[in-house]
């Protein structure tokens, strides 16, 4: 709740503003413990995100490697295979063991072209459960950070309505907190911007899931979106590391302002 003076005495006033200012610097205790506890786990999410997107490229690479492959050995065979029968009434056996051959690699290359169709439903059933468990537990884990930058901000902007010159006779440590929310004022409306960021990055790209999944069972990726969709993942976890690397700024930017009092 914002501050109220009206009515207050300079000693009530003053308690106010020193517990105001106790709940200020254990939020900064909390954001600095959460982020230094947090960082190498969101960081590995993010690795993680990044290597299934890597996953779904080579699979994509892969099944069009077979796919290709299995075709160009069923048409060679099938190709064999027919010149096996034409020239069996003249040539007998010799021409049996064309055909022979020609049918084996039409089996060949058919069972090319299954095994890939097979790997590659296989590898997007398997990273859509693994990216859903990834995602939520990434914005478990942020959003407690977040939290408590929006914990801080606000008490913060609390504390600069204050006349900090009227409560020149306030604990000393209180003091030195309001003077920190004082000095980060100027520097803080980029971080304010923050808020809870990297929640919403998240939403909007769980939302996003569905559009390169099948209607049949939501499980299985749409034929040819597999690069799309990798690079949708891409995107999501440079967004994410950006929102990190701001959260690590803020901090610093609270730390300095604490060490100049």
């Amino acid at each position: 709740m914002p501050p109220s003076f009206h009515g207050l005495s300079l000693e009530d006033e003053t308690r106010e503003f020193s517990q105001r200012c106790l709940y200020v610097k254990n939020g900064l205790r909390l954001f600095n413990c959460l982020l230094m506890k947090r960082n190498d786990t969101l960081r590995g999410h993010i690795t993680e995100l990044n290597n299934l997107a890597e996953k779904l490229d080579k699979v994509q690479k892969k099944t069009k490697t077979m796919s290709i492959a299995g075709g160009t050995t069923g048409t060679m065979g099938g190709v064999v295979a027919i010149v096996g029968i034409v020239l069996a009434p003249i040539t007998m056996g010799a021409s049996l063991i064309g055909t022979a051959v020609g049918a084996g690699m039409v089996a060949s290359g058919t069972g090319m072209g299954i095994k890939a169709a097979m790997d590659n439903n296989k590898i997007n059933s398997m990273d859509r459960k693994r990216l859903e468990e990834v995602v939520q537990t990434y914005k478990a884990e942020i959003a407690d950070v977040e939290l408590c930058l929006c914990f801080i901000h606000s008490g913060m902007a609390e504390l600069r309505q204050y006349n900090f010159h009227r409560l020149q006779h306030a604990d000393p440590e209180a003091l030195r907190i309001a003077r920190v929310a004082e000095a980060v004022h100027p520097g803080c409306n980029k971080s304010q911007q923050l808020g809870m960021k990297s929640e919403m990055i998240l939403q909007g790209f769980a939302r996003d899931m569905d559009l390169y999944y099948t209607d049949k069972d939501g499980q299985r990726l749409k034929k040819g979106s597999e690069t799309k969709f990798a690079t949708r993942i891409r995107g999501v976890t440079q967004e994410l590391q950006e929102e990190l690397n701001e959260l690590h700024q803020v901090w610093q930017t609270f730390f300095l302002a604490a060490s100049r009092f």
